[in-house]
């Protein structure tokens, strides 16, 4: 939106504000009993409606009626559907845990996450919370049966397995667990210490309760919350079973159930031959945070003729709706099937609670609110009229000189560095079109800078490889990361042969310009050494005499560190020009080891320097990291050092990875570390990996 059409709406603002203040204050007198009524009813008070004179009572109690039972259908579906699928999952889980129980599936996935859930708790005698301390490593046995020793040891085997499969899968719904064998012996999970016997006990009365019923809900001995036990039993004379009690705030959305309006009714039910036996209620009697166990007892306030349609409802997971009884007993139902197991969500809600007698005088009050309201906005637009024919005038005048400089702006913006806005006046418009004269001049010597250093940068990143060495035996990774448009950070691969792969990493002083031409001289030092039978020592020592004839009284030089790699014999020799020791993880024994041996000063600091090769043999599967100090001396938010430390947790970790997946996870590891502030070095390192 133009600058003048803002000026404009301002002054229209300025000018208008007292009449629209005016108008809230009769707004807000007017609104007074209106507020009243959708205060204690509940009702929306729609202000300005067009009254032809007909009786709405009608109309706004089915509108009323229809809102309702959307919103409750819909929360009906989406409880169904939640609670549906969480139940599938429970049934597929059990599956799994009969074939577990019979031998049939492996055993080796037997971790559970280790953390209790929230579930995990009971009262005192003396009415407090306690934590519950169980062991998701044991069960524990809560009935004898009478299978012969080796056959209940091999199902105590088994039924662990099976309980640990089920906390894996399903780590927040499988509450508690139990296993029955044919011969009758039943064991729980998770298994609880010594002084939870009393515990224990309770939950062995409450799998005796289940009594086998293939669904039920119980209240917790433990925290007398609603229990859902679903029982599944393997085919076969000697069948074995499996139960999983979920707690019911698990299993269905708490806005779908618990936090429902107070006057709405919820059910969950189930089909039993004809009827419907409630598992689960909420009603306006209850306490309304929590759910009420059912006891298998039948809908309150809902005719038998209306069950047959509920039940056909639910075998195939349809929804509806419909209303039965007139006056005080007139109730608005709605249902949606789970479809498994004939399961339901029914919702009721009372049409008395809905409507009021004071519909009539809600829209008596509207009207009169519409006819004042509408009295009072012709005065607000004829005045408005008249404000903006004269803000139109004072607008047009003020604006010529903005849209000039607007326009130079725009010109500047395309790339036009030639043009002045020479804004004539003294006031601060014209000290704003003085100091844009004064900016361009800057700006286009800077953006030609960016576009110099934007070319240095490409350079640069051509003289970095752009492919890893690929030979038996070696993987082989490298990664650099400037701060700046250019860095002075530098690797490079080689490759010879007799078989060996060299690997070099160098960091110079600073940054920038000077950092990057010092970086591209050493890497064509090095690579003109290269000739004939390598040594890492050697060619340090040569390339820090030629380095040093034209650094060496610049105060800048580059650290180092050189190795060769024969993937065939697993030997690395190495040397160091004052930089940092690689890092060696050797996975056989989970240890760390470096590649330290002698370090002379760094390149170019002072010639006759003489560079040692050392070298060592590393087994297999040996995970070999160094790079540039960019890495480890990066900043969290808080001022602490990433430091070598987290580096060794991230090989040990992920040392089962490629090299280049290594090198990706330590990148990924410092920016993450680093936060919004960032990384604050050039990055370089390399990964190499024996196998």
């Amino acid at each position: 939106m133009k600058f003048k059409w803002k000026l404009l709406l301002v002054l229209l603002v300025v000018a208008l504000l007292p009449l629209m203040a005016m108008r809230l204050v009769i707004e807000d007198a007017d609104e007074e009993s209106a507020r009243i009524l959708a205060e204690r009813f509940g009702l929306g008070v729609s202000m300005g409606k067009e009254m032809d004179g007909e009786d709405l009572t009608l109309a706004l109690e089915d509108i009323l009626i229809a809102r309702n039972e959307s919103e409750m259908l819909s929360t009906a579906r989406r409880s169904a559907r939640t609670a549906g699928d969480r139940f599938r999952l429970i049934s597929q889980m059990q599956r799994e845990q009969l074939r577990i129980l019979q031998g049939e599936t492996p055993l080796g996935s037997d971790s559970a996450d280790g953390k209790a859930h929230g579930g995990y708790w009971a009262w005192s005698e003396e009415g407090k919370r306690l934590r519950l301390k169980v062991d998701f490593a044991s069960a524990d046995q809560v009935a004898e049966g009478q299978d012969d020793p080796a056959e209940g040891n091999h199902f105590s085997r088994n039924a662990l397995a099976a309980f640990r499969y089920g906390k894996q899968s399903l780590p927040r719904l499988a509450l508690w667990q139990w296993a029955e064998s044919p011969g009758g012996a039943v064991c729980l999970y998770p298994g609880l210490t010594e002084d939870m016997a009393d515990v224990r006990q309770a939950l062995a009365s409450l799998a005796r309760q289940a009594g086998g019923a293939n669904l039920s809900v119980r209240p917790s001995p433990a925290t007398r919350e609603l229990l859902l036990l679903s029982s599944l039993r393997s085919d076969g004379r000697d069948a074995s079973s499996v139960t999983t009690a979920a707690a019911m705030s698990d299993l269905f959305d708490r806005r779908d159930a618990v936090d429902l309006p107070d006057r709405v009714q919820w059910f969950f039910v189930q089909e039993d031959g004809a009827q419907l036996r409630v598992l689960a209620s909420r009603v306006p009697d209850d306490d309304p945070q929590s759910l009420f166990w059912g006891q298998g007892g039948s809908l309150p306030d809902l005719p038998a003729e209306q069950g047959s349609t509920l039940l056909t409802g639910f075998e195939d997971g349809g929804y509806g709706s419909f209303r039965t009884g007139a006056g005080d007993a007139d109730h608005l139902w709605v249902y949606s099937g789970l479809g498994v197991r004939g399961l339901g969500v029914i919702l009721g809600l009372s049409v008395s609670s809905m409507l009021s007698e004071s519909l009539q005088a809600e829209r008596f009050v509207n009207q009169t609110i519409w006819v004042r309201h509408r009295t009072m906005m012709l005065v607000i637009l004829a005045l408005g009229l008249l404000t903006l024919a004269t803000a139109l005038t004072l607008s047009n005048t003020m604006t010529r000189r903005m849209e000039r400089l607007a326009e130079a702006f725009r010109k500047v913006a395309a790339g036009d560095f030639s043009v002045r806005a020479r804004v004539g006046g003294k006031d601060e418009l014209a000290q704003l079109g003085a100091t844009f004269d004064e900016m361009v001049p800057a700006l286009d010597e800077q953006v030609r800078m960016k576009q110099d250093m934007a070319v240095a940068r490409g350079i640069q990143q051509c003289l970095m490889p752009e492919d890893v060495p690929s030979v038996p035996g070696l993987d082989v990774a490298g990664i650099s990361i400037p701060h700046d448009e250019t860095g002075g950070d530098y690797y490079d691969f080689f490759t010879f042969d007799n078989g060996e792969v060299g690997a070099i990493v160098g960091d110079v002083t600073g940054h920038g310009i000077p950092a990057a031409l010092l970086m591209a001289s050493s890497r064509a030092f090095i690579r003109a050494n290269l000739d004939g039978e390598v040594d890492s020592g050697r060619v340090l020592t040569r390339a820090n005499d030629l380095l040093s004839q034209d650094i060496q009284m610049t105060g800048r030089s580059m650290t180092s560190f050189f190795c060769l790699v024969d993937p065939q014999q697993r030997a690395v020799r190495w040397s160091r020009a004052g930089h940092d020791p690689a890092i060696v993880y050797l996975p056989g024994t989970g240890a760390f080891e470096e590649l330290a041996g002698d370090s002379g000063l760094p390149l170019g600091v002072m010639d006759g320097m003489e560079y040692v090769e050392d070298r060592r043999i590393l087994p297999e599967g040996a995970v070999v990291f160094f790079g540039t100090d960019g890495v480890w001396e990066t900043h969290g938010q808080d001022g602490e050092l990433f430091g070598k430390d987290r580096i060794r947790d991230l090989l040990k970790s992920n040392a089962t990875l490629s090299a280049s997946d290594i090198a990706k996870t330590v990148v990924s590891s410092v920016r993450d570390f680093a936060g919004e502030d960032g990384v604050e070095d050039d990055l370089t390192l390399i990964v190499l990996k024996l196998s």
